[in-house]
């Protein structure tokens, strides 16, 4: 599960933002590109924003992996998220689940499709749910989160990308107008 599916999928998470930010530079100078370049940076910054903020939430959190509490074979009691934490006890740097939350924000391309193909927004929707599900469910099975870090990684990378696509206007095709309803040339009568 680590080599697979922790180290592997922090790749294609990497890879997926990188790629993305990618398309959207090259859309500057390759006029095939550029359509999809603000569909393709919203999806770059959801990801960084959700991986910035979950790793600035593990250290501020300040709260114990499974494996590090004795109930679960470690050497720390467990401490809740609100209660104050013994000074001599170890910084704890696991909450919320980082590597589910990069997964996640996946739910870009939701807000992607949402207006332009409803279908394809929905499948996005649930491949995204599915994928940080099953990067959760590893690091579950690692003793590295309990599911609660997860679910909360889920619900910020879903806030990130709502207010991202906010941001942008609900605007992420060149074809869209401020109400988000897609205009293609034969309807508007071009050709």
């Amino acid at each position: 599960t680590k080599i697979v599916f922790h180290d592997g999928g922090n790749r294609l998470i990497f890879f997926t933002a990188i790629g993305s930010a990618a398309v959207s530079l090259l859309g500057l100078v390759i006029r095939r590109l550029r359509p999809y370049s603000r569909a393709a940076i919203y999806v770059a910054l959801c990801i960084g924003v959700t991986a910035g903020l979950a790793a600035i939430g593990k250290q501020l959190t300040n709260m114990d992996c499974p494996w590090s509490v004795t109930r679960f074979g470690g050497d720390r009691p467990y401490v809740s998220l609100f209660s104050d934490r013994p000074e001599n006890l170890p910084s704890g740097h696991c909450f919320p689940g980082a590597h589910s939350s990069g997964a996640f924000a996946l739910f870009a391309l939701y807000f992607v499709w949402r207006r332009k193909n409803p279908r394809r927004a929905r499948v996005a929707l649930v491949c995204a749910a599915t994928l940080g599900t099953l990067y959760a469910a590893t690091q579950w099975a690692r003793g590295a989160h309990f599911v609660s870090h997860d679910v909360w990684a889920a619900m910020l990378a879903w806030l990130v990308c709502l207010a991202c696509y906010l941001i942008f206007g609900r605007r992420l095709w060149p074809d869209e107008n401020v109400a988000g309803e897609s205009h293609s040339p034969a309807v508007m009568g071009g050709s």
